[in-house]
């Protein structure tokens, strides 16, 4: 089922970069030149601004974005030490839309129509954050949403190509999750804001672990759309690996809703 956007919202897309370069199907890749060229060229939504916030990018790469997306560029300058809550906070700041879209780089547009079905469904009552279908670059489910069990977060996700995965179904539809991926998450700025944004406690992992229990917590229901598709080359920019301090911090702040999920069983 798809939800048709309700008048025309402005959609504030922050993505935070440094103008990395990776090797993607084959060829070098400024990836956030990539990102930002699908969200103006192959999608059917219209009505956003981007919100770069970059440390340092390659002034080549600035002028590209600049060329690709005109006035619906804002660029946000980020000097500190690496945080990712902080960087998306430091884009927020800046964002004009009713709607904020949280997307990484690393991402790559399937079809024109994500996005429109993003917002629709963020417009429904009791929804809080939305997230999409990403797929790694061979096809196969890299995020389906979270996954909170025996105090462990993670990703739903499997090693099948989309469409030979799941007798249940459960990639099929559209469905309430315990959490989505910052990689492509759309809230509602006036929640984003409700809840703190990002907290900066998190500056690398499980920083939307802990953003979607908040919204979860205050706002409405995580839910998680098989009909908006990416794909996502994650980890191309960042060492992903899962510190221990990292794992001992979410399961302070949340304990016993990591124990047990509620909407998913393998």
């Amino acid at each position: 089922m798809e939800y048709t956007p309700v008048g025309d919202p402005l959609v504030s897309v922050i993505i935070p970069t440094r103008g990395s370069i990776a090797a993607i199907r084959g060829d070098q890749v400024a990836l956030v030149i990539q990102a930002v060229a699908g969200l103006i060229e192959r999608t059917d939504y219209s009505n956003i601004e981007v919100v770069v916030a970059d440390d340092p990018t390659p002034q080549h790469v600035i002028d590209e974005l600049v060329r690709i997306a005109g006035q619906r560029i804002r660029l946000v300058r980020f000097s500190e030490e690496f945080n990712f809550s902080a960087k998306i906070n430091r884009g927020a700041a800046y964002a004009r839309g009713e709607l904020l879209l949280l997307l990484n780089d690393d991402t790559d547009i399937i079809e024109p129509g994500w996005l429109s079905r993003m917002v629709g469904l963020a417009q429904q009552p009791g929804v809080g954050i939305v997230g999409a279908l990403l797929l790694f670059e061979d096809g196969s489910v890299q995020h389906g949403g979270h996954v909170y069990r025996q105090s462990w977060p993670g990703h739903i996700e499997s090693p099948e190509e989309i469409g030979t995965v799941d007798c249940l179904g459960g990639f099929d539809v559209m469905r309430e999750v315990s959490g989505v991926t910052a990689a492509c998450a759309l809230v509602h700025a006036n929640d984003f804001y409700r809840v703190g944004g990002l907290s900066t406690l998190f500056p690398g992992n499980y920083n939307d672990v802990d953003f979607c229990l908040k919204i979860r917590s205050a706002v409405g229901n995580a839910v998680w759309s098989p009909d908006a598709r990416l794909f996502h080359f994650e980890s191309k920019t960042r060492d992903a690996t899962i510190l221990p301090d990292d794992i001992a911090r979410i399961r302070e702040r949340w304990g016993t809703r990591l124990l047990v999920d509620l909407y998913w069983q393998d």
